[in-house]
């Protein structure tokens, strides 16, 4: 981990699948419970474009454990799952 703009910065994963108007408290929900969540952080997406979010963690054990534990998920009842990355 390291410092950029005084703010840490630790291991991250990228969540594509997200719907495009898919909110940060909704992210922050799915993740937080997650040991060594740190942050998240919505990519632009458009209204054509599927919803990407990056999610911070204190390391990269507890980031590929959220990975595992969240891949697949779906956003919706029946909808598409989302792709951690």
């Amino acid at each position: 981990a390291g410092v950029a703009n005084g703010e840490a910065v630790g291991p991250r994963v990228l969540v594509r699948g997200l719907l495009a108007d898919a909110t940060e408290r909704e992210v922050h929900v799915l993740f937080s419970g997650c040991v060594g969540y740190l942050a998240c952080s919505l990519l632009a997406a458009s209204a054509s474009t599927e919803g990407r979010a990056v999610i911070q963690f204190d390391d990269l054990g507890h980031a590929d454990l959220a990975a595992a534990a969240r891949q697949g998920t779906t956003w919706t009842h029946g909808g598409e799952p989302i792709r951690i990355e």
